[in-house]
């Protein structure tokens, strides 16, 4: 694949998915974010979602005894880390999908406990420090390459 412009990208998207067909990189800009479907109907996206009905039916709710987690806290992690969830990250498996733990039910990610150990530290790790060199590098290699991608945009525009 190759793009010149993330504008390509969403020009993409929305020829593929019928939900983004209004969908558009410049619209993304100006209205900063957009509820799903956007169409000729509702061209800057529905407030609200399924207003009438629901596509695949409505859910069903099953009573399910609970089960505490089998992540246990030991020795050399004498502490349970209970994590949470940011909006960006709900549920797309970017950080859980490759787990050895999941919910015996729903074969979901058991991402919400987690053994840890906690230690004080007086400067960055050796990870941390070839993170950080590494970022730079990654940053530096970027700039040229999207000052060309910025001046072939626009070279489109015209």
């Amino acid at each position: 694949m190759h793009y010149n412009h993330p504008s390509e990208i969403m020009d993409e998207i929305a020829s593929l998915t019928p939900t983004f067909t209004g969908v558009n990189y410049n619209k993304l800009g100006q209205l900063g974010s957009i509820q799903w479907s956007c169409n000729e109907d509702y061209p800057e996206g529905t407030p609200t979602m399924h207003t009438v009905d629901f596509p695949i039916g409505k859910g069903r709710f099953a009573v399910t005894e609970y089960l505490a987690s089998e992540e246990r806290a030991n020795r050399r992690f004498p502490l349970l880390l209970t994590t949470g969830r940011i909006l960006s990250q709900y549920n797309v498996g970017a950080q859980t999908r490759r787990t050895s733990n999941s919910d015996w039910a729903t074969n979901c990610p058991e991402y919400k406990v987690t053994a840890v150990q906690v230690e004080k530290v007086s400067r960055p790790s050796e990870w941390q420090r070839d993170f950080v060199d590494f970022d730079k590098r990654q940053q530096a290699l970027l700039k040229p390459a999207m000052g060309k991608q910025e001046e072939s945009h626009a070279d489109t525009l015209k």
